[in-house]
């Protein structure tokens, strides 16, 4: 079944513009800028600096993470879910190490959607196609529904 379209990237990024994982304002950020790279899954290509990385020239686990639940999140809000979703709970295997200074790509998709709760996977891969990390994760709706499409911070 192909998922209904509830929010554009603009919208999107309109209500996150300070996110640390794709807000363009925040300095520090990760500054992600996801596309959809086919139907039902969403992309991103970076390039991760040295301010990111744990040991020399190997991203932070933490960072790894935050890439994994941003593009996770997004897959929900742009395929399923108008307003804004919660991370419930995630799982990260960690297969490779992620590179700093090397493009990568970071994707994700919604697999299922019971109730108020959405089933997704992601990945980051090296350019070359080598599975770096991988994550599943569960998101909720926030409290309040978000039925409501209101742009307001």
């Amino acid at each position: 079944m192909t998922p209904a379209i509830y929010m554009t990237f603009e919208e999107i990024r309109a209500i996150a513009n300070r996110c640390f994982g794709c807000g363009q304002a925040n300095e520090a950020g990760l500054k992600l800028a996801i596309r959809e790279s086919e139907r039902g899954t969403v992309s991103a290509k970076t390039i991760l600096s040295a301010q990111y990385q744990g040991y020399n020239g190997i991203a932070h686990g933490g960072i790894v993470c935050t890439l994994l639940d941003e593009i996770m999140a997004y897959a929900v809000l742009y395929a399923r879910e108008p307003g804004k979703v919660s991370t419930a709970r995630m799982e990260v295997r960690f297969s490779k190490p992620v590179p700093i200074g090397k493009e990568i790509i970071v994707s994700g998709r919604v697999l299922a959607e019971k109730r108020n709760i959405f089933e997704t996977e992601a990945e980051i891969c090296s350019i070359e196609g080598d599975i770096l990390a991988s994550a599943t994760g569960k998101y909720m709706r926030s409290v309040g529904g978000n039925k409501d499409r209101s742009r307001a911070s």
